[in-house]
């Protein structure tokens, strides 16, 4: 199985980072290596959770490795895992609207973040990603 990415989809390594400092446990085909470069690797034949894999216990051993996933992953992650929700709209003639909304305790949404975006739907989707990092 040979999967493509179209750069963009995938997180880039700063943020690959900080889902990872935030618990990001998907399983995904693509990891970066901490290495000079900030490899991005595409193991297509094997998805897992590379935040979690054994070589990065065992010091100077490889480098450590960081989940890659698609922005889409990382959204679904949000939603599955902390109860947020990320959704863009389109703006005609003006731009797209990142909102984040969280669930609270009586299963009601809470808008808490709003921000327009006019370049594209990733990069407003990455934003969001961002600041959802902020709530949890």
């Amino acid at each position: 199985m040979n999967i493509k990415y179209v750069k963009e989809d995938i997180v880039s390594f700063e943020l690959a980072k900080l889902l990872k400092e935030k618990g990001f446990d998907g399983e995904v085909y693509m990891y970066y290596m901490n290495d000079d470069d900030k490899t991005l690797i595409n193991h297509a034949y094997d998805c897992t959770n590379w935040n979690h894999f054994e070589s990065n216990k065992i010091k100077d051993f490889y480098h450590e490795r960081y989940s890659a996933p698609t922005v889409y992953e990382a959204q679904k992650w949000f939603e599955d895992k902390h109860d947020i929700h990320i959704s863009i709209n389109k703006r005609k003639g003006v731009g797209w609207d990142g909102i984040i909304r969280r669930v609270n305790k009586d299963g009601d949404y809470l808008q808490v973040y709003n921000r327009l975006n006019v370049v594209s739907y990733n990069t407003t989707l990455v934003d969001c990603i961002k600041a959802s990092l902020k709530l949890i």
